[in-house]
């Protein structure tokens, strides 16, 4: 529907360009002015285009659906000398090689290097001046000279030849033709041209942009005016000779402003209407709501994937999806590396356990799965992918396997000391040689113990040191948000791999009649902590094989990351829900990639997945008709807005532990001697002797701790095996020279 043609009594109006449809065509744009006169001024301080049109304020373009949105703004204020340039026609790449194809960027582009503003004035052409101006063009045509010779002869005699040379300058021609079928393109269209004329402040403008103008179009003519307003501005430059353009060469000169929201045009022909979850709206052009889009509960067992740079809206998206996934009896098991779920778990009732506190007591070695052997063979795969041992990752494997086997075979709940030292015999026994009163490891065997630093630093914290803890059996079925936040970036990647292999021995436990059925929620927030690109990884594999049981079991995984190239392509694949927002430039052709669009879009969606706004996403997703599972054509989408709840004021208060003493009885030989404590063979206290008694502070109630001091032999030690937080008496005698089993042990 057309702009009504409104004459000059009308005031102007001014509307900033807030968004415009990706890939919109300018010279719809053009047909919807149709009638009007309209000024563009681009400012360059602000990056931003604003449209100055005579029109109702109630009728402007972004009420008649051609992909443009404006915002009321005010007119301008201008005033001094101004120099105008008349444009004839747009040269394109084919008539020269040094002026790109795509004209508007380039014409922004130019002028932003001035650092000003400018502006560009589309006028609207009288009948008359279209008839004068195309008579003028045919009769310059017509006047290019020719020059003929003819030689003819009619007898053998003579010979016969017959040539004709043209002398006109090709440049002449070449423009006058093309300005010929512009003119006829006008005229076949009822007259429905504009006239483009630039505007730039008198004191900016310079030969070099004069240079640029000429070199990519035909510049009739300058001139200077001076004005104290928009309507003088556009009537001075209004009275220059400019031709008229049809609508298509004049379409050319509709530059905006690259800073632009680039709005997405909608996409999919069949959406998800009927789900019984509401997600948002499908976009239509740069506004929103062309109608509601929902999404199936029974679905999300095939795998959800959400994507976006941080702040795009994908977590708060997720939590939208996953409280309407939420029912009585749902398990929901939530990892975070932030505290961002924290909320969440108040407005629905969620238990919070923040890791790295001193409460409550976690043992990520307790194994409450009904099948042992499956359950520590997962956690040796998982232990040895969080501590990212590199390329000792399998050896790592085998060693913490073995050791487990044995552990396993006698306890479900072993203490978490046992298991690291279980650990550690099992990478002397494998890749090092134990002497008299030290363990020689082979290269292989220092670095894989190398690897296990965050495991030991880990099992130094007295909410992961005791055999004692939660049942995560218990607490995940009535729903809990694990809060990774107090914990160190180095240690993040290995409580994620142990916290899953919890959720996973739940997911094993589970039988396979789950088809139709959402039993347990997975989620994890920045899952490429644990699952990266590589699809070779054992963690990635192993979750590969995982989402292809999840619908059998009843299991809605949810994977949240910023850029979909930081989880491999084996695991997009088979999520089947994908809800992506906005992708840096380099990972956005593989977002396209992901998605089920048109051929004819892909380089259209891929230059839109950049731009996306905040809370508007490509949806693709997985529609139920009756036991029928089917996807149609992925669309644009803003996500409904999601508030969560104001999580309870954290007043936790570190528990100091008590003190750990040493008594000697017997000779003053212990006096004033240097000594070490070792837990897990990391040295974790020093300082020297005080008779009778040494108090040391800071270790782990109850925990075994080695005490150990220098003998009288050279390198030897005197070792004690002591219980922190207890009084422990020392009497003469009571350790060896060079205790061998100590000093491997510790």
């Amino acid at each position: 529907m057309p702009i009504p043609v409104l004459g000059d009594e009308m005031e102007l109006q001014g509307y900033d360009i807030r968004a415009i449809e990706a890939g919109l065509d300018r010279r719809l744009i053009l047909d919807c002015m149709l009638g009007n006169e309209f000024l563009l001024h681009h400012n360059l301080y602000s990056s931003s285009t604003s449209l100055i049109v005579r029109s109702d304020p109630i009728a402007h373009p972004s009420t008649y659906g051609i992909g443009i949105s404006l915002e009321k703004q005010t007119i301008p204020d201008v005033s001094g000398e101004y120099a105008c340039a008349a444009i004839a026609i747009f040269r394109q790449e084919k008539d020269r090689a040094d002026v790109p194809t795509y004209y508007p960027d380039n014409v922004y582009r130019i002028f932003r290097g001035l650092r000003m503003g400018f502006f560009s004035l589309f006028s609207v052409p009288s009948a008359s001046e279209i008839t004068s101006i195309t008579n003028d063009i045919e009769e310059r045509m017509s006047r290019i000279e020719v020059r003929a010779s003819y030689s003819d002869a009619y007898s053998r005699e003579h010979s016969s030849s017959r040539s004709t040379e043209s002398y006109y300058q090709s440049f002449e021609k070449e423009t006058l033709s093309k300005a010929l079928d512009n003119m006829v393109d006008v005229q076949s269209a009822g007259n429905l041209a504009y006239k483009v004329t630039y505007i730039v402040e008198q004191a900016a403008c310079n030969e070099g942009l004069m240079d640029f103008l000429r070199s990519s179009s035909i510049l009739l003519g300058t001139k200077k005016i001076n004005a104290n307003s928009i309507d003088g501005l556009m009537a001075g430059a209004r009275n220059m000779g400019s031709m008229p353009l049809s609508y298509s060469n004049a379409s050319l000169a509709f530059a905006v402003s690259d800073r632009i929201r680039r709005a997405p045009r909608p996409r999919m022909t069949n959406g998800n209407q009927g789900g019984d979850m509401a997600i948002g709206s499908e976009l239509d052009g740069a506004s929103d709501g062309r109608g509601a889009l929902r999404m199936y509960r029974r679905a999300m067992n095939l795998g959800t994937m959400v994507s976006g740079l941080p702040g795009t809206g994908k977590t708060k998206s997720a939590m939208l999806l996953l409280e309407q996934t939420i029912s009585a009896g749902t398990g929901i098991a939530v990892i975070s590396p932030t505290g961002e779920w924290n909320g969440f778990a108040a407005k629905n009732s969620l238990k919070v356990i923040k890791l790295g506190r001193r409460s409550p007591g976690i043992n990520f070695f307790k194994c409450e799965s009904s099948n042992r052997r499956r359950f520590y063979e997962n956690l040796s795969m998982l232990i040895a992918c969080g501590c990212r041992a590199g390329p000792y990752t399998n050896s790592m494997e085998k060693c913490i396997v073995s050791a487990l086997s044995k552990i396993y075979s006698s306890s479900d709940n072993p203490d978490p000391q046992e298991v690291y030292e279980g650990i550690e015999e099992s990478i002397i026994e494998q890749h090092g040689k134990r002497g008299k009163s030290s363990v020689k490891y082979t290269k292989h065997g220092e670095n894989i113990r190398s690897g296990l630093e965050s495991l030991r630093q880990l099992l130094m914290n007295a909410q992961f040191a005791y055999p004692e803890g939660i049942s995560f059996r218990e607490i995940v079925s009535g729903g809990v948000v694990f809060d990774l936040s107090d914990l160190s970036n180095n240690t993040k990647p290995l409580v994620y791999s142990l916290l899953l292999n919890q959720v996973y021995a739940i997911c094993d436990d589970l039988d396979l009649q789950g088809n139709n059925a959402i039993r347990l929620i997975i989620c994890l927030e920045e899952a490429q902590l644990v699952f990266n690109k590589d699809d070779e990884q054992s963690a990635t594999r192993d979750l590969q094989e995982r989402i292809q049981n999840f619908r059998k079991c009843g299991v809605a995984l949810v994977v949240i990351c910023h850029s979909i190239t930081d989880i491999s392509p084996g695991i997009r694949r088979l999520c089947q829900n994908k809800l992506y927002f906005r992708q840096s430039a380099d990972v956005a052709k593989f977002a396209a990639n992901d998605l089920i669009f048109g051929e004819s879009d892909y380089e259209e969606v891929i230059e839109t997945m950049k731009t996306l706004d905040q809370r508007v996403c490509a949806l693709s997703a997985v529609a139920i008709e009756g036991d029928e599972r089917r996807i149609s054509g992925s669309t644009f989408m803003r996500v409904m807005q999601y508030h969560d709840a104001q999580p309870a004021p954290d007043v936790w208060t570190k528990e100091k532990p008590s003190s750990t003493a040493i008594v000697f009885h017997g000779p003053e030989q212990y006096a004033s001697r240097p000594y070490e404590v070792y837990y897990l063979r990391e040295k974790v206290a020093y300082g020297n002797t005080i008779m009778p008694q040494t108090v040391i502070e800071g270790l782990l109630d109850g925990k075994k701790y080695c005490f150990a001091m220098p003998s009288e032999k050279k390198g030897g030690k005197l070792a004690f095996d002591i219980i922190a937080g207890t009084v422990n008496h020392v009497t003469a005698g009571a350790a060896s020279d060079d205790c061998a089993a100590s000093s491997a042990r510790h």
